[in-house]
């Protein structure tokens, strides 16, 4: 593009910084962030959004999570698809008190979260092993009515699973209507984890009779087996 002297523009560099995310390079990413700094983007919401999206996707430890806070910090605006990202950023790279503390920041800032926020906190405190912490999140999902779709619902039920309170995940799993393989590995997983093996042997039966409705191919139904089996053996194993 450039080769043949045609311009980018400020919708041309999210799909190239989506791209370069998904490769995980560091070093083409800030030599795509100085292009966009040289064209003059640097300023919009929807380019520092995406850098801030592609630095926390880059291979090279915590680096680029280091670019990402830089970028995300010198914002003039931010919305909540920034915070999401840099929340999020700080979860892949298992720096769970740095998600929570920027959520905060978040509540103090008076940005609203959604539910893509929501699942980033909902691992931060999966990966602190906070269960407090996670009750308190989902009745803020409750109180402030945030969307819950699959993915937070799975978020829900995975934190309290793994953060010990399997009964809580059971009762979350079987009221929630859309259910993916996600959601039953999970609670297969919290059950087989917590020595319940007689009722995680249960779901996985319901799961591959389709008792629940479960819309799956054979190889997910393998998959879920497989994944309760490693659970179950690890437990033997103590």
């Amino acid at each position: 593009m450039l080769e043949r002297n045609d311009l980018p523009n400020k919708f041309t560099y999210p799909f190239v910084l989506k791209a370069c995310a998904g490769i995980g390079d560091l070093n083409l990413g800030k030599s795509i962030h100085g292009s966009v700094v040289k064209f003059g983007f640097g300023d919009e919401v929807n380019v520092q959004n995406t850098l801030v999206h592609m630095y926390c996707c880059c291979r090279g430890g915590e680096g680029g999570v280091e670019f990402a806070r830089k970028v995300f910090d010198e914002m003039s605006r931010s919305d909540s698809v920034s915070w999401s990202a840099m929340i999020g950023g700080y979860v892949r790279v298992g720096r769970s008190s740095d998600a929570i503390s920027l959520f905060r920041e978040m509540q103090i800032k008076g940005v609203c979260p959604d539910e893509i926020t929501m699942v980033s906190v909902l691992s931060a405190c999966t990966g602190l092993g906070a269960l407090e912490l996670g009750k308190w999140v989902e009745s803020y999902v409750e109180k402030e009515s945030v969307q819950k779709n699959v993915e937070l619902s799975n978020a829900l039920i995975d934190m309290f699973a793994k953060c010990g309170d399997v009964d809580k995940a059971t009762s979350l799993f079987r009221s929630t209507r859309e259910r993916n393989i996600v959601s039953w590995t999970s609670v297969i997983g919290g059950l087989a984890m917590h020595g319940r093996g007689v009722e995680a042997v249960a779901v996985v039966a319901y799961t591959v009779g389709g008792t629940y409705g479960l819309q799956h191919q054979d190889e997910n139904a393998a998959d879920m087996s497989s994944s309760f089996c490693s659970h179950v053996s690890a437990f033997f194993s103590l």
